[in-house]
């Protein structure tokens, strides 16, 4: 766990930014975070291999 904790920081990070007192609704934050998606790639790792 402690080597996800940026991933934990970085997530509270963007939903305190993202909320509705600076105007930004569910809707809104999921649209922003579908965005953010673009030009990425999620890759996995099979158990016991190392890349």
């Amino acid at each position: 766990m402690p080597f996800d904790l940026h991933r934990y920081a970085a997530g509270f990070e963007f939903r305190y930014k993202n909320r509705i007192a600076t105007g930004v609704d569910d809707a809104e934050r999921a649209k922003r975070t579908l965005f953010g998606f673009a030009g990425k790639r999620l890759t996995y790792e099979r158990a016991g291999e190392t890349v």
